[in-house]
């Protein structure tokens, strides 16, 4: 096997639903200016010409996944000139353009360069999850953009050792090193629930599929500085502020108070690696424990833990922390080790001179997880997607849940000292909906009640009645 586990794993999921564009990895940019379009064209070509992992094919072969390096050339960027079509039909075309799933056997990128109207333009570039993560959309903008500038810039050869990577990871997994974070992720997995029983509306199918779509999220400038300012006074990052809020509200959800949220890390720690194009990131269990009585900002130290556990950690591949860690038999129909994920992913710079470049947000179109919630900020603001498998999740649901999470955030500035235990999850919106639907009943509800059961039952029980009314707070 000539290649990373990053990859071997991402090539297997791609199989499992071979339809899908779960793991396309989009970068949108408008780019306003005196474009030319000829040397922005070398310059990507130059590139991608140049790293043998862009232009590799990956097949199995006898059982054994191989990659082949240089089997497709770069020949020319895909040029649209779309200035006489509406914003819409243009949105259209680049939504389809990024949701067409890679076949694994050909070349795992595309990249087209739309003509708006005179100098103003659109690039937008696709990867296959198992070339790239973030640092590798940060190392290939830098580079175009350098290559653009200034075209006779060389290209550090420290971008294209991935086979290097490849080499020292075989090596690596046999050392004393390897061992111990096994029987750390052993250890730190063997007590957790493998899963988060938050309620659907769909029944699961036999076979994870990944059908997905998002739900926007958007903090104002106040709200953006308020995060930042109490965060920086518990000595926290607004990272850990939401990820906390959002364990909270996801616990609550599923009536669980143990279990893990898959965080990805960027894996390169080793300085000969830092700089490569390729896949290196690990999507790493981190996890959630509220157990005991507590407050949020008791919980966020705990969730700081973990992080620092997991980033101490982080070169055991996620394909065998599962297999070491999984019970034989388990089910095929979500992530056998945690079925929610959670990133702050900051926008990448594309620098062309005289050109104003901006990135744009646009979804791929699939959901790698049950819930996913990534975040940004964007002119000042803290902003985010969570994205969610369409299969299991109605739109209306993530969205309530959604609001509910920035609830959480909202209270939490007010008083982090809350007893995790009776923090309020329930929006001001979704109270008034929830009042409007249950008037005239009262149930006495104790702490630790599965809501959704009661509210079920009641149903079943008090036909064409109000099922549940919540006096003061959930």
């Amino acid at each position: 096997m000539n290649v990373s586990f990053q990859q071997r794993q991402f090539f297997l999921l791609q199989n499992l639903d071979p339809e899908s564009s779960a793991y396309n990895i989009p970068l949108v940019f408008t780019i306003d200016g005196a474009l030319d379009t000829m040397r922005f064209e070398h310059a990507v070509a130059t590139l991608f010409s140049s790293v043998d992992i862009l232009t590799s094919s990956m097949k199995s072969s006898n059982g054994l996944l191989e990659t082949t390096p240089g089997m497709a050339t770069f020949t020319n960027l895909d040029y649209a000139d779309m200035s006489d079509s509406t914003p819409e039909e243009i949105f259209e075309y680049l939504d389809r353009f990024i949701t067409k799933p890679f076949v694994m056997g050909e070349i795992l990128y595309r990249t087209v360069l739309i003509k708006q109207e005179q100098n103003s333009y659109i690039w937008c570039l696709v990867l296959q999850h198992s070339i790239s993560d973030l640092k590798t959309k940060e190392k290939l903008c830098e580079l175009i953009g350098n290559l653009y500038n200034n075209p006779s810039t060389p290209i550090p050869d420290t971008v294209k050792n991935y086979t290097d990577y490849v080499k020292y990871q075989t090596a690596w997994l046999a050392s004393d090193s390897a061992i111990s974070q096994k029987n750390f992720w052993q250890s730190a997995l063997e007590a957790v629930p493998k899963m988060l029983t938050l309620p659907v509306d769909n029944p699961r199918p036999s076979f994870l599929k990944f059908n997905g779509d998002v739900v926007y999220i958007e903090f104002d400038q106040e709200t953006t500085v308020a995060i930042k300012n109490c965060a920086a006074q518990y000595k926290a990052t607004p990272f850990l502020w939401l990820l906390t809020s959002y364990a909270v509200v996801l616990g609550k959800y599923a009536n669980q108070d143990y279990f893990s949220i898959g965080v990805p890390f960027t894996n390169r720690r080793d300085d000969a690696f830092k700089e490569t194009i390729g896949c290196f990131v690990n999507v790493l269990p981190v996890t959630i424990d509220f157990r005991e009585p507590g407050t949020l900002f008791d919980l966020m130290g705990s969730i700081r833990k973990s992080m620092l556990l997991a980033h101490r950690n982080q070169e055991y591949p996620t394909e065998l922390i599962i297999k070491s860690t999984l019970p034989k038999g388990s089910s095929l129909d979500a992530n056998p080790v945690y079925q929610t994920g959670f990133t702050f992913e900051p926008f990448v710079k594309l620098a062309l001179d005289d050109c104003d470049v901006i990135q744009r947000y646009m979804h791929h179109g699939g959901s790698q997880l049950d819930l996913f919630a990534t975040f940004w900020e964007d002119q000042d603001c803290l902003s985010g997607v969570i994205e969610y498998n369409s299969t299991i999740f109605h739109e209306q649901t993530v969205e309530r849940l959604a609001e509910n999470f920035k609830h959480v955030v909202i209270e939490s500035l007010d008083n982090p000292q809350i007893d995790v235990h009776h923090a309020d999850i329930v929006s001001r919106n979704e109270r008034l909906l929830i009042d409007s639907f249950c008037k005239g009943r009262v149930l006495s509800v104790t702490q630790g009640t599965d809501f959704v059961s009661l509210f079920k039952k009641s149903v079943d029980t008090f036909t064409l009645k109000n099922a549940v009314t919540f006096k003061d707070k959930v």
